[in-house]
């Protein structure tokens, strides 16, 4: 219990920052800010001490050649301690790339033997351009973390793949609690310029929005508690409970979803006089059904796993 009230607390905390951060970038693309910055605060800070020259340049190159090659070291200790694997040369790919992203971001003006030259006339042509540069370079490191994780997860036993599966669905948790709680606090902001009823409707819009993410957020915890409970013996008493417990928080997750969106849509139709703007949304949700299935299912069968466990058990 207290393990699950830390987590709460932690993603209400996440959800305040990502509404604070909505409102102090004024409602930028949060991933447009994260994809240019990193590469671009770099590239310029080591032209500038290029350009200082003398001491100051020596150190632009030393610290390029070290940000360069951090990949590449990484790699190296690795198979130091474990050994070499297949996975670790992409981060020997990394550091190329890095080498060759961070010399073109202090050399802007080369990016034009890379990119077309209709795509650099365009305004913000530069943050675009590194841009690109910087989702290749989250790709190649999102992609040797992938690799390695599967390729450690095979070879553990049931309680760490278990464990790891609940990690995995407290970080998509922690992600799922800022994105949605940014999303709904630039929504809102966006809407200040408008009327009171303008104003209400948005929030009213936000909060229907967020409801299936909050969903998303209380099932992943459950299905998190599951996979934890399920280290202690995969049918005990209190993994049979907690499945039964995400079976019917996915089908009530799944009602409360359709009804409070076809509830909106129904309430903007009403108030469409007096409104700048009607956003009337309709769509099927597959993904809701499935896992609402899917949860149905394998609490079932849990349940019956669990209840021939005892019968063979009381026959023994």
């Amino acid at each position: 219990m207290k393990h699950n009230k830390a987590a709460l607390y932690a993603l209400c905390a996440l959800a305040a920052l990502g509404a604070a951060a909505a409102i102090l970038l004024s409602g930028a693309d949060i991933a447009r800010v994260l994809l240019c910055y990193p590469l671009e605060f770099t590239g310029k800070a080591l032209r500038s001490l290029s350009l200082a020259g003398g001491a100051l340049n020596v150190l632009a190159i030393a610290l390029y050649a070290a940000i360069s090659l951090i990949p590449a070291v990484l790699a190296l200790i690795f198979a130091r301690k474990r050994g070499h694997a297949k996975a670790d040369c992409i981060l020997y790919i990394l550091s190329v790339v890095l080498f060759a992203a961070l010399y073109l971001a202090i050399n802007p003006g080369l990016l034009r033997y890379v990119f077309s030259a209709d795509m650099l006339t365009i305004v913000a042509s530069y943050q675009i351009a590194l841009g690109i540069l910087n989702s290749l370079i989250y790709s190649l490191a999102l992609c040797y973390a992938v690799l390695r994780i599967i390729s450690r997860l095979a070879l553990d036993g049931t309680d760490r793949l278990l464990s790891a599966g609940a990690w995995l669905l407290y970080i998509a948790c922690a992600v799922l609690s800022f994105a949605s709680a940014y999303g709904a606090a630039a929504a809102v902001a966006a809407s200040l310029a408008y009327g009171a009823l303008d104003i209400c409707v948005s929030i009213a819009r936000a909060a229907v929005d967020a409801l299936p993410n909050v969903f998303s957020i209380l099932l992943a915890l459950c299905g998190a508690k599951l996979l934890l409970s399920m280290r202690g013996g995969l049918f005990s008493d209190e993994a049979v409970d907690t499945a039964q417990r995400l079976s019917r928080l996915a089908v009530i997750s799944l009602k409360v979803s359709v009804i409070s969106s076809a509830a909106f849509n129904a309430v903007q139709i009403a108030l469409a006089g007096g409104l700048s703007s009607v956003n009337v949304s309709a769509s099927i949700p597959f993904a809701g059904v499935l896992f609402a299935l899917l949860a149905l299912i394998f609490s079932r069968f849990i349940a019956e796993s669990k209840r021939i466990k005892d019968d063979n058990d009381s026959i023994i």
